[in-house]
């Protein structure tokens, strides 16, 4: 799993698909971490995000990297509640931190994906690595 944590390390800008009215859905999402073998990501239960992935339960990730190769991940998805998660997110990043200023923010919304699949491609497709998450 390290070629492709390090991968989404470097390339945490991607497109996150949710599904609404049977149809996806994307939008530009930030990867925040990886623990335990679940890969995290966050939003504010004021978005339509939050309301499909609360509805679909299952989301997906794709990022790219400036040499073509490319990571996807999809699966189902657990929202959490800890603060000390929560607490570490803040830290990851300055712009986070900004946005929702502390852990117990009401609508601060931490979750992960699981019960999927995560793997990382060359550019033309090629697979370097897979898992099941």
């Amino acid at each position: 799993m390290s070629k492709l944590l390090d991968f989404l390390n470097e390339n945490r800008q991607g497109q996150f698909a949710t599904i609404k009215n049977n149809k996806p859905v994307m939008r530009p999402f930030q990867f925040v971490f990886e623990k335990d073998g679940k890969f995290y990501f966050l939003t504010s239960n004021t978005k339509d995000v939050y309301r499909q992935l609360i509805a679909a339960g299952v989301a997906g990730f794709a990022v790219m990297g400036k040499d073509m190769s490319w990571a996807r991940l999809s699966g189902e998805v657990q929202f959490v509640d800890g603060l000390e998660l929560k607490e570490e997110a803040l830290n990851t990043n300055p712009l986070i931190r900004g946005i929702y200023k502390t852990a117990d923010n009401p609508i601060f919304e931490m979750f992960y994906i699981h019960r999927g699949e995560a793997s990382l491609h060359r550019g033309a497709g090629e697979l370097i690595e897979e898992m099941e998450i």
